[in-house]
């Protein structure tokens, strides 16, 4: 019941470290119920991290802060995180901040990988492709 307080409180007043700190330690079966909210609260960090740390920033800051790091639940369901962060409009850069292809995001690692704050334009992202069951 605290704990459910406690995300209720972050997401009235959009505080999107204490929600991902609060959906990293939910207890029992709590972190399907704030699934729910995770999206939403993703855009918002997004744009609350736009307008915080012009002009670049650290992509894997962000992907931990986002709970989008390589080896999470959320990570694993539907795609990479770099591939979410270009999904809502992200422009990944390297260091001297020309902008990546999508071919980088398979590199093992992310270091030196940035995000173009100032020319990304943050939005909700369009619904991903639904897929075919297949029959049998």
């Amino acid at each position: 019941m605290v704990h459910a307080l406690k995300v209720r409180e972050a997401v009235r007043t959009d505080n999107y470290h204490q929600f991902f700190l609060l959906y990293r330690n939910a207890p029992n079966m709590g972190i399907y119920l704030m699934d729910r909210m995770i999206e939403a609260m993703r855009i918002t960090a997004l744009q609350r991290i736009k307008s915080a740390f012009r002009p670049n920033i650290d992509v894997d800051y962000v992907l931990r802060e986002l709970c989008l790091e390589k080896g999470t639940r959320v990570e694993t369901t539907h795609m990479s995180g770099l591939a979410y962060l270009r999904r809502v409009g992200c422009i990944i850069t390297d260091a001297e901040n020309n902008p990546l292809p999508e071919s980088a995001d398979k590199s093992p690692t992310i270091t030196g990988k940035f995000i173009n704050l100032k020319e990304s334009n943050i939005s909700k992202p369009p619904p991903l492709a639904a897929t075919k069951k297949q029959t049998h």
